[in-house]
C-alpha cells in the first residue's frame, strides 16, 4: 500500500505540474490527497510498530521471569538433595 501511495504520489505532482503549466485552478492539488493518505499509512505502521515492540518487551520479561523462576526451582532441588 505504502509504495503504491507512493508511486501515485509521483503521478499526481505530475498532474499539479501540468496545471501549473496550463493554469487551471483547482482547489488543492492532485498532490495533497496522496500525501495525506501516505501520512495515514506512516501513522499506522508506526502504531503497529509500537504495538508490536511493546507486546516482544512484554514477552521478554515473561522469558526472564520464567528464567528466575527455573533458577529457583534448581536451587531449591539442590538443597533437597
Amino acid at each position: 500500500m505504502r509504495d503504491r501511495l507512493q508511486a501515485e504520489l509521483l503521478f499526481a505532482r505530475d498532474e499539479d505540474a501540468w496545471d501549473r503549466m496550463t493554469n487551471t485552478k483547482d482547489e488543492g492539488t492532485w498532490a495533497e490527497e496522496h500525501k495525506l493518505a501516505l501520512e495515514d499509512v506512516y501513522g499506522k505502521i508506526r502504531k503497529s510498530d509500537k504495538k508490536n515492540r511493546e507486546l516482544a518487551e512484554n514477552m521478554w520479561k515473561v522469558v526472564l521471569k520464567e528464567r528466575e523462576a527455573l533458577e529457583e526451582e534448581e536451587k531449591q532441588r539442590q538443597v533437597q538433595a
